[in-house]
């Protein structure tokens, strides 16, 4: 009778390789979702709220993709959709190599219904500590912003970017280097 010996490590990264290939089935996505109708668009009452990046000292991004002045934040957390409102906001990102000048630009950006397969292929090339925090995300909201956040895309070393302009990434390495 041979016994196997399996190690904790081993159950986890069998167990983390299946999640990744199931990710496309628990991260809500987009693309895939009528979960917002154009009805709640500015309502303040009710059961509407919206998630949003907080931490723009002048912007934010919302759950819905939609970046706004601080001023248009309204009281459920979603941005008041004005004449103005921008949804998926690229303005300042880098569209091949993914990466923006500002945060929420990024993560509104990421949050573009068609991001989806190039989501689903960082995940497929993450592994580690790195990969466990990405499945934690159970939307694409929480994934873009934490994909933006964290990114070490940008960066070539601890404290040096590659470009000072285009500091926030939600996708994987570029290819080549950044002309900015």
């Amino acid at each position: 009778m041979q016994l196997f010996i399996v190690s904790q490590q081993d159950l986890e990264e069998r167990m983390l390789d299946k999640y990744k290939r199931t990710a496309h089935r628990h991260i809500q996505w987009l693309a895939d979702s009528a979960w917002r109708s154009g009805s709640d668009i500015n309502e303040t009452t009710g059961e509407t709220a919206c998630r949003n990046t907080r931490q723009g000292k002048t912007t934010v991004t919302d759950d819905r993709g939609y970046t706004c002045d601080r001023s248009y934040l309204m009281l459920n957390g979603c941005c008041e959709v004005i004449p103005l409102s921008v949804r998926f906001n690229c303005n300042g990102c880098d569209l091949h190599s993914g990466c923006c000048s500002f945060y929420e630009h990024c993560v509104g950006c990421c949050m573009r219904p068609d991001q989806k397969e190039i989501l689903l292929e960082m995940i497929e090339t993450t592994s580690g500590h790195r990969l466990r925090q990405i499945l934690s995300a159970t939307d694409q909201f929480e994934l873009c912003t934490l994909k933006c956040r964290t990114s070490s895309n940008s960066v070539h070393s601890e404290n040096k970017y590659k470009s000072e302009a285009l500091k926030y990434c939600y996708k994987q390495e570029p290819n080549h280097p950044f002309s900015r």
